[in-house]
């Protein structure tokens, strides 16, 4: 039997990569035929009433988003099951936790009767658009905008070394051998949608990731550089693990520390028309696949 399962979350919360991931995985839940209902938790209503109705009860856990929640919160009867975003914080609820989920192997704090990992999935999304192989645009995205003033400084260095070899650009002009930073967008009415946001990055010439102060958890927005199916730059920061050390990670990744010559690099791939791309990923780590480990998790409790 299919267990009746509620999702804790901060759905609600536009600019958050917490609720991203909820929002995600109940649409994913839901597509693959589980029964699944998401409650907002806020401290005056951690959960909802008929709350001992569901077998389980899955916690999208941050303590920044729904860290008051209390083991006290929770009926008897549901098993319960956290997924620990960053586990190097503390999490309150692991040791009444039936199943514990984290995309890391070890967890901060209180050991939990059951962990199993799941690292960050990638959206079921196939983009239609594709780089015009005109402007080398990079894309990056996520709220987190960290490792950005270092692409925008190879960027400027990039412009200033032209002008100085070349002479200044005429008014309009984009020389071929510039670089654009093309971080986060923004529409009128607010952040675009995830297949928006997507297309926008599958445009650009690159996608680049390279964080350089976070260093707990890791990063879910890179799941959209994977999604649009670009070459992608990344460094060896521990955000950004659970890319740079999987099996695909030299065959489709570039995951290069000087962030200056890993454009050049992808660049010259480009220009001679063998650049990687992360398709065996996109694939491996899909919402769909993630879901079908979550079921079997959950229908073993």
């Amino acid at each position: 039997m299919t267990p009746k399962i509620l999702l804790l979350s901060n759905n609600r919360t536009e600019r958050c990569g917490v609720a991203l991931v909820g929002r995600h995985l109940l649409q994913a839940c839901q597509q693959a035929g589980l029964k699944m209902l998401a409650w907002h938790s806020t401290p005056a209503e951690p959960l909802p009433a008929q709350a001992d109705e569901f077998d389980i009860i899955h916690v999208n856990w941050h303590a920044a988003t729904v860290g008051h929640l209390k083991v006290q919160d929770f009926p008897a009867g549901p098993k319960l099951s956290i997924y620990v975003h960053e586990p190097a914080s503390l999490c309150n609820l692991v040791e009444r936790a039936d199943l514990v989920i984290a995309s890391e192997s070890k967890l901060v704090g209180a050991e939990p009767k059951r962990l199993e990992v799941l690292l960050p999935p990638c959206l079921d999304y196939s983009p239609l658009s594709t780089w015009d192989g005109a402007e080398l645009t990079l894309g990056s995205t996520g709220i987190r905008r960290d490792g950005l003033d270092w692409v925008a400084g190879a960027v400027e260095r990039q412009h200033v070394e032209l002008q100085e070899q070349d002479g200044p650009l005429g008014f309009g002009e984009v020389h071929p051998g510039a670089w654009r930073l093309a971080p986060s967008s923004q529409d009128p009415d607010g952040w675009l949608s995830d297949e928006a946001e997507i297309e926008r990055l599958a445009s650009c010439a690159m996608t680049v990731f390279h964080y350089h102060s976070g260093n707990s958890g890791q990063s879910y927005a890179a799941m959209l550089g994977v999604a649009a199916r670009r070459p992608m730059l990344l460094n060896h920061n521990r955000m950004l693990e659970h890319l740079w050390a999987s099996p695909e990670a030299q065959e489709e990744l570039y995951v290069v520390d000087d962030v200056a010559s890993g454009i050049y690099q992808v660049v010259q791939d480009l220009r001679d028309g063998k650049e990687k791309r992360p398709w065996k990923l996109a694939k491996a780590r899909s919402w769909g696949r993630a879901v079908e480990k979550l079921g079997e998790w959950w229908a073993s409790l």
